[in-house]
């Protein structure tokens, strides 16, 4: 099974791999590593999610953004396999 298929499986939507907006690329491989440059937490709606767990966010919120912010990293990875493998 691809890991596409996983996702699908999972029925997980991945957020659109955003390009850098600043000096910087998004991903880099060198060697057999690839490197993910820092991601942000943005909601389904496409807002920042801001806070801190305990002040700002309670812990299900501080676990969803954590969440939101694994997915721009696989999303960033897949957008970069496709670039090598396609």
């Amino acid at each position: 099974m691809s890991f596409e298929d996983k996702i699908k499986e999972l029925n997980i939507k991945l957020p659109e791999a955003k390009a850098p907006v600043g000096n910087y690329v998004a991903t880099k491989i060198s060697g057999k590593m690839l490197f993910i440059s820092g991601q942000i937490s943005i909601d389904d709606n496409g807002e920042l999610i801001k806070g801190k767990v305990g002040k700002e966010l309670d812990v299900t919120a501080g676990y969803n953004a954590a969440k939101r912010c694994a997915l721009s990293i696989i999303a960033q990875v897949k957008k970069k396999w496709k670039e090598i493998f396609f």
